[in-house]
């Protein structure tokens, strides 16, 4: 399988440990220089937005594919 080289959409929803894990999973993330998104002013993110994002995001493209983490 080969590595993705694309953004990293990642959620967060309504449960407990959800909201203090994402500062730990981005930091994970940005020490491997992986392009992170994720919901602006603290918020969460259903599934359907997120699938939305990456299917628009990859749309013709070939290269740089996003991918999920939730």
């Amino acid at each position: 399988m080969e590595a993705a080289d694309g953004p990293l959409y990642m959620g967060k929803d309504t449960h407990a440990l959800s909201g203090p894990a994402q500062p730990t999973a981005l930091e994970s993330a940005g020490g491997e220089h992986v392009e992170t998104i994720i919901q602006r002013d603290d918020g969460v993110t259903a599934d359907a937005g997120h699938s939305r994002s990456i299917i628009v995001h990859n749309r013709g493209r070939n290269e740089r594919l996003a991918t999920e983490s939730s």
